[in-house]
């Protein structure tokens, strides 16, 4: 799984944009950028309780970006395929099993950084 190697800008700029003084255009479109992301995952959500879909989407983008931080930094050792496979199987057992198989495959690509949202919810890439 060479997944710790692709580009995500979450996770790649989150320690470049945290140094920047606050008011400079990147934090602000870094801001922007995680607000859409935190809807996406929102609204992949079952419970339909925004507190509740909030917190989960929360929890799951901090786990993907968490686990690619630590990925990257393993690269090349056995740990770093193992701390993405846990944080896929994490997010996707979190996952209500009454959705549909398309909407999993479709929150499995997306937690792999591997599928952009359809037009009809939102254009994102994750990773």
């Amino acid at each position: 799984m060479a997944l710790a190697g692709s580009g995500c800008p979450v996770a790649a700029f989150a320690t470049d944009v945290a140094r920047e003084p606050e008011g400079k255009a990147v934090k602000g479109a870094y801001l922007a950028g995680l607000r859409r992301l935190i809807g996406v995952l929102v609204a992949l959500q079952s419970t339909r309780d925004p507190t509740q879909d909030r917190s989960v989407a929360l929890a799951q983008l901090s786990t993907m970006v968490g686990a690619l931080v630590l990925a990257r930094a393993t690269k090349g050792h056995a740990l770093s395929n193992e701390i993405m496979a846990a944080a896929r199987e994490n997010i996707l057992g979190g996952i209500d099993r009454k959705q549909s198989a398309l909407n999993k495959t479709h929150v499995r690509d997306l937690a792999l950084g591997q599928k952009e949202m359809s037009p009809k919810r939102s254009t994102l890439r994750l990773g």
